[in-house]
Parts: structure tokens; sequence; C-alpha cells
């Protein structure tokens, strides 16, 4: 009772701020408010907070109810004079005393407390003002459900007013964590470890040319093929990947061979029925891209950059790939790690902290894969695409060691177009020295088939060549290229090949002298320009053939003297002199 009148919780200000107050002076009673649209998430793992001030004589009966469900079932503290507190547990057919705590400093008239009731694996602990004062051991049988309260009681004595504030609820379980199921696969696995990654015996150390070396992108990929209904693993992926045109030259992982493995594996049988073939996208890495495949059921792969040869493989190349596979409410994001032995479940952003996300691989059923994927393998080299004069496309660098040490890493650019157009693109190579630059070009169509070609081709500083490459979507065997050969570029070739060769250095000028020969004559006399081009040929076949250069360099000029001979294959013999007016002059062409 309040005076006359049933007490009633009430909201009042004091000290400058409203709050829930209590005020009984009636004969002994007990009385609870609780919400009615709240309950505990996880009875076991909470924390209860409030503020409570307690008003009036501190030798009253003050309550706090920290687990709520009806009058005969709850757990709660009632706070005894200004220094005991006890905990009990009203849970029938029996109420039991849970022990007494102490507070050494005791309760004042007016002053405001901060309680916290913590249970952590049905731990009950109580703070105040942020001070552990009391913990005991909740047994069976436990109250499992429930909401809080607040509640007020009196005995014989005089009166009690309370006020409460701040009342919050955290939930302490572990965050729930979404994981897909996606089949695991190390590369450190000692069924492949050892395999041979790629070509890695043409290419790297002995001692490092395993699936345990290099494999992180492959093992990546094999589980997520396993999980869309595309039964492999690193082993035979790797296998199909080197018949398949599945990898560069030197063992970078071509993504849009995948599209071709799943289209071949519905196609024969070996996908699972509701399997669907899906296409590889490449794009730049975003948690909230990452999330949103994840809640539509479609991990991914991830790039990561680790900038400090500091992965847990002797050979780190500074990247490293792993599957996004879960996630929780605070958007964290959790992986199956090729590195790892077993499928932890690791943190992205705990494992690998401080480092670059740059790319995202997704697998999405565009029902186009088509792609122009290509190789520079050049690290001081530039390439740039256009179609119609407006750049194109994606350029980024790749790096793959090919051993323990730093000096053996290789580098290439990596230039991407996915889902091009059909029609002509002008690729553009340039280098801060001269040199051959090999450029590896994979080119897919939109049903997965693959053609790869790859122009060798001398570049330089002031010597930027263009490849002019006709692509058709929609049929991959269309596709053609055609380098631009010019005199100049011819005699750039030359010198190239010719000046490292000592025997041959002291001859260059000769060369270079027939070609401007052949140059100067093509405006009258093609047919001059013609038979010097043949037997510049001739000469540099018969270097050949006595192994003075190589059959790689004699390719180089042949090509070279083969696009320019194209304007000149139809010129014929023609005679002028200017005492013989009458005689038309050669033509050109």
């Amino acid at each position: 009772m309040e005076g006359s009148s049933p007490a009633k919780w009430i909201v009042e200000n004091y000290a400058g701020s409203n709050r829930v107050k209590i005020r009984i002076n009636g004969p002994g009673c007990q009385m609870e408010i609780s919400p009615t649209n709240f309950s505990i998430p996880d009875t076991s793992n909470y924390q209860y907070d409030l503020d409570m001030t307690f008003a009036g004589p501190i030798n009253r009966d003050r309550n706090i109810v920290f687990r709520f469900v009806k009058g005969d079932q709850w757990y709660g503290m009632k706070l005894m004079h200004s220094t005991n507190i006890q905990f009990v547990k009203i849970l029938p057919p029996a109420a039991d005393n849970l022990g007494v705590a102490y507070f050494s400093k005791g309760f004042t008239e007016n002053k405001t407390y901060h309680f916290t009731i913590k249970t952590v694996e049905n731990l009950i602990q109580l703070y105040i003002d942020n001070e552990l004062i009391y913990q005991v051991q909740d047994q069976e049988p436990t109250l499992k459900e429930g909401t809080i309260a607040l509640q007020a009681s009196l005995g014989t004595l005089g009166e009690t007013i309370t006020y409460f504030d701040n009342i919050v609820v955290t939930d302490l379980s572990q965050p729930k964590i979404n994981l897909l199921p996606i089949p695991f696969f190390s590369q450190l696995d000692p069924q492949w470890a050892n395999t041979t990654y790629d070509s890695a015996d043409k290419w790297s150390k002995v001692g490092y040319q395993g699936i345990k070396d290099y494999g992180c992108a492959l093992t990546s990929a094999a589980m997520i093929l396993s999980y869309r209904g595309f039964p492999t693993n690193p082993e035979s992926l790797n296998t199909y990947l080197k018949e398949n045109g599945g990898y560069s030259d030197y063992g970078f992982l071509n993504w849009p061979a995948l599209s071709k493995f799943t289209k071949l594996s519905k196609d024969g049988g070996t996908a699972s029925p509701s399997a669907i073939p899906v296409d590889f996208e490449y794009s730049t890495y975003s948690k909230d891209s990452l999330i949103a495949d994840l809640e539509a059921s479609q991990p991914g792969i991830i790039r990561v950059v680790t900038n400090a040869h500091d992965t847990t493989t002797t050979n780190d190349d500074d990247t490293h790939f792993v599957v996004y596979k879960g996630w929780d409410k605070d958007n964290n994001i959790f992986l199956s790690d090729p590195l790892s032995v077993t499928d932890d479940n690791p943190n992205l952003e705990e494992k690998y902290a401080g480092k670059g996300y740059s790319k995202i691989g997704h697998f999405v059923n565009t029902k186009d894969p088509s792609y122009i994927w290509m190789y520079l393998n050049d690290k001081n080299g530039q390439i740039t695409v256009e179609k119609d004069g407006v750049a194109v496309g994606q350029k980024e660098l790749e790096l793959i060691s090919t051993g323990a040490s730093e000096s053996g890493i290789l580098p290439s650019w990596l230039y991407t177009i996915q889902r091009p157009e059909k029609g002509t693109y002008t690729i553009t190579l340039s280098s801060s020295e001269n040199k051959i630059v090999p450029l590896e070009m994979y080119l897919f169509d939109n049903q997965a088939k693959e053609k790869s070609m790859k122009p060798k081709i001398v570049v330089g500083p002031s010597n930027s060549r263009t490849i002019s490459l006709t692509f058709d979507p929609a049929n991959v065997d269309a596709t053609n290229i055609k380098a631009n050969s010019t005199f100049a570029t011819l005699r750039t070739t030359l010198r190239y090949i010719l000046s490292s060769n000592k025997a041959l250095k002291r001859y260059v000028p000769a060369y270079i002298q027939l070609v401007d020969y052949a140059e100067k004559m093509s405006t009258r006399y093609a047919w001059i320009t013609k038979e010097s081009l043949q037997t510049l040929e001739w000469q540099m076949n018969s270097l050949k053939k006595f192994r003075v250069i190589s059959g790689e360099n004699y390719q180089l000029v042949h090509d070279e003297i083969d696009r320019i001979m194209v304007d000149y294959q139809d010129a014929k013999p023609c005679w002028y002199h200017p005492f013989f007016p009458h005689h038309k002059p050669c033509q050109h062409r």
C-alpha cells in the first residue's frame, strides 16, 4: 500500500532525470513490474545493468529480479540493511537460498549505485559500481526462460522508497556464425601437398614446386566448385587445368577456365543433378558485396595481399587466396583457409589483420562466361587496351614466387575484360627497356570455349607497339590478332637480337642499312623493297641454320618481315628512266 491506496510504479523526476519509482508504506507486501514484450535472449549468458537510488532509511528491503517468469518463478536479490545482499531462487516446489553477499562499503541514503548481474554459463556474478562483490554457480534445475523485472517489498518496518534508472540487458552469448557448408580442402594435405603444381618444375626451384607451395587459389577453387555441385579436389582440378588452358606460362590460375570446367562437368554427367554451370567474375573487394553473396548462399574467393612475406608458406609471393563462407551479426567474415590443416573457420580481419583485400572472385549464373584474360610478363612493361578509342578493362600486378627468396618472384600485369563486346580491340605495349615482351592471351567465348594466343614482339621506351585483337564473344575460333609492324619496328627488333651476339654485333649497321634501303625504295620501287626484305629473310634463316641466332630470335624477325611484306607481296619488277618519259613510274602496289 501507499498510504490508504494501492502502491503504484510511476515515473518521477528525481535529481534532474526521470526515473521509475516505487513507494510502499503499508503492511508487509511484495510487488513486481516486468516488460510484456521482452525475453532474455540466452538465460545462460546475459548481463543485466541498472541504477538504484535508495531514498529514505537504508534498513529497508530493496529488490532486484534478474530472471522472471511469474510470481512463483524468479531469480532475485534482496538488499537487507546496509551491507547484506541475499540471493534467492524461487522455482517450485522449493525456494533456494543461493547465498549472501557482503557489501563492505555499505549503502548510503539518497546515493545512486550501479548494479551489474552477469550470468556466464550459469555462473552468476554481482558487481556494484563495477566491483565484483559475489559470485555463485547456479545448479539444475534452472530457469531457462524469462524476462527481467523490478521488484519492491516491505516487511514490518516503516516505508521503502526506491528509484530505478538506466536499465540495460546485454546478450553475452557467442555471436551466431552463419556458415555455409563448404567442403574443406587443405593445400598442405599429404594426399597432394607434393604433387607438382601446374608446370612448376619448369619455372620454380627444386623443393618449391608442389600444391603446398602454390596451390592456395587452386585449393580455394576446388572448395567452391565442390560446394556448387561439381565434385573435385586440388589434385584432380590441377590435372584438368594443366590440360585445358587453366594456367599461364608461370602458374597463374586463369579463373575463367573454371567456367569451362563446370560446363563440361554438367554436360559429362559428373556434376550433381541440381548443379548449374557458373561464370567467374572478378571485382574490387567490398565487405557489403561479401555479405550479399553469403546471404544468397554464394560463397566466393578473396585475394589477400599479404605484403611482407609472412604467410606460413616458405615462398610467400605477397598474394594469398581464401574462401569466404560465413558471417555473423557484427558482419565479421569467416573463412576456409587452404593454408589451414583443419577447417577452423578463422575470422578474416583477425587472421589477416593489417593486410589488403584487393579482389573478390564471384561464381554466378550469368550464362555468359566470355572473357579476355591477358598477362604481360614484364613488371616494367605497360599495357593498355582501347575499343573505339575508349579505354576498357582492368589492370593489376600479379606476383608468383619461384622459390624461397624475393629475387625469385615473377611479376606479371594481369589485364582482364569481362563479357567483352564484339569488335576490334587495340592493345598497346611498352617497356622501360628494349626487350622481348611475351604477351599471353586467354580468350573465352560465351560458351566457355577457350583459345590461347601468345604473340612475342620487341618493345622499348621509344618503341611502343600495338596489337589489333578482333574478338567475337559468340565464336572464339573466329578471333585473330595482328601486331603492327613497320620498318622502324623491324630495325628495333634487329638491333635487339643482333646486338646481344658478340659475333654479329659489328654487322648490325649493315643489316640496318638494308632495311633503310628497303624503306627508301618502298614509295616508288616496291619490287626492290620486296626483294630486299626477302634477302634479309634469307640471311636470318641462314644464321638460324648455323645456330648463330636462336629459333626464337629468327621467328621474331621473320614475323616482322612477314607482316610488312603484306603490302609488297604483289609487287613486280618494272623499269623507269627519266630519258623515257613515256614509261609510267613503278607503282607502290
